[in-house]
């Protein structure tokens, strides 16, 4: 599948934390992450629209998902992508 935004990681390209990536399979595959646990989280100072990220293999609500940045947003979007929709927009 050829495709021109397509960015295709050597062994030796890094993954960025904190930037998004999207994986497009056309089969079940499991991937391997090998991640530092004594690095020091990463942070990345955003300005304007951008996505953002939940990790943990239980989901969250957004409430307990923003509560750290709860005086730092002022508008959240879901996308359902099944459906291919935004949802309803959560104000702060």
């Amino acid at each position: 599948m050829e495709r021109d935004f397509l960015f295709i990681p050597s062994e030796d390209d890094e993954i960025v934390p904190l930037d998004g990536y999207v994986i497009i399979v056309e089969e079940e595959y499991d991937i391997s992450l090998e991640l530092d646990p004594n690095g020091i989280p990463p942070t990345k100072n955003l300005t304007g629209v951008n996505l953002i990220g939940f990790s943990d293999v239980n989901p969250a609500t957004a409430r307990d998902t923003l509560y750290c940045v709860h005086e730092d947003w002022s508008e959240v979007m879901g996308y359902d992508a099944e459906t291919q929709q935004y949802e309803t927009s959560i104000l702060n």
